[in-house]
C-alpha cells in the first residue's frame, strides 16, 4: 500500500497497490477515477492513529488517475484544494 498524509503526498502510486489516506481529524474523501468519473464519497475510520480511508484503486492500471478532495466532519469544511495522484507501471 502507499500512504498519503498532508505533510506527505505521493503524486504517483504503482499499479496494483492500494493507498490509504491517513488525517489526523475525521473526515470525508470525495474522490473519483480518471478525471472525476464514478465519484464516491468515503468517510474515515478511526485506527487509534489517525483516520484512515482505504481507497480500493489496486485493479486501475498504469495510466490510470485518482483525483480527491477532503471534507472535514466536524465543521463541514473542504480542504481547499483537490489532489491528483498518477497510476504508474514502474516504481513510485
Amino acid at each position: 500500500y502507499r500512504l498519503w498524509r498532508l505533510r506527505q503526498r505521493p503524486r504517483q502510486l504503482l499499479a496494483g497497490q492500494e493507498l490509504r489516506v491517513l488525517l489526523q481529524a475525521p473526515f470525508t474523501l470525495h474522490w473519483g477515477i480518471n478525471g472525476w468519473q464514478s465519484v464516491q464519497d468515503t468517510d474515515s475510520e478511526d485506527w487509534d492513529l489517525g483516520h484512515v480511508v482505504l481507497l480500493p484503486v489496486q485493479k486501475l492500471s498504469a495510466g490510470d488517475s485518482v483525483q480527491f478532495a477532503i471534507r472535514w466532519r466536524a465543521s463541514g469544511d473542504w480542504q481547499g484544494e483537490d489532489f491528483h495522484i498518477d497510476i504508474i507501471g514502474g516504481d513510485a
